[in-house]
């Protein structure tokens, strides 16, 4: 999550949607004030080296606990960086912390005026996406198999994280098939601050079958996602 008090916008990163190549661009525009939560490991390295003033902000109510945090990463030091995200810190919101959280913790004035906005993808291709990532996890390089536990986990599904109570709270939806006419609009709405052309290439490597996801899912694993992810089909008009 990012959220701007200088440029006055909160940016709700969802789940498989370029969600961590957004913040990183958007970081370079944060302010002494803004808030920049962390991100997993080894895209933290990849915000240090792109953008090394663009670190982490502002999440935690434990200052020294940031500090830590942003010197283990200035020294690349992955393992205290590791042990400091576990429980370290008192965040005020994190890397996927939802609407519903950032509008309890953050100033009434501030939610209200911001421009609020995130990014959604087609949950077929969120599902194959997020099995390509944890085929680790799974111990297993049987992607099929990778597949059907990523799907039963449901870990995919963003609507609770820009909904709250079920209303949207967001003010635009990015949609990641037009990612960059979109992040044109919001580059607009922001008067002119600088996105698309700051956007890296983050964990796009762990996927080698580039064919499209329905054409990977069997009927009834389709089923099975349309079943967890009914309220984004119907929000984003998503073919089925």
């Amino acid at each position: 999550m990012i959220v701007s008090f200088e440029h006055n916008f909160i940016f709700i990163k969802t789940h498989k949607t370029a969600g961590t190549s957004m913040e990183i661009a958007l970081g370079t525009h944060a302010g002494e004030k803004d808030i920049i939560t962390p991100l997993a490991v080894a895209d933290e390295l990849v915000r240090l080296e792109m953008y090394p003033d663009s670190l982490p902000r502002n999440f935690s109510t434990i200052a020294r606990r940031e500090e830590e945090y942003r010197a283990a990463v200035m020294r690349r030091d992955t393992a205290a960086m590791k042990q400091l995200r576990k429980g370290a810190f008192d965040y005020i919101v994190y890397n996927h912390a939802s609407a519903k959280r950032a509008r309890k913790k953050i100033d009434a004035l501030m939610w209200d005026s911001a421009f609020k906005f995130t990014i959604e993808r087609h949950p077929y291709e969120k599902a194959v996406s997020l099995a390509w990532m944890r085929r680790g996890k799974y111990s297993s390089t049987d992607f099929a198999y990778a597949l059907d536990k990523t799907i039963e986990t449901g870990k995919f599904r963003n609507y609770q994280l820009y909904t709250v109570n079920g209303v949207l709270a967001v003010d635009f939806i990015i949609r990641y098939e037009q990612l960059a006419d979109d992040v044109k609009r919001v580059e607009e709405k922001l008067q002119g601050i600088e996105i698309l052309s700051r956007l890296p290439v983050t964990k796009g490597a762990s996927r080698s079958d580039r064919r499209p996801a329905a054409e990977l899912l069997t009927v009834a694993q389709k089923l099975a996602i349309q079943k967890v992810c009914a309220e984004e089909f119907a929000l984003m008009g998503y073919a089925e």
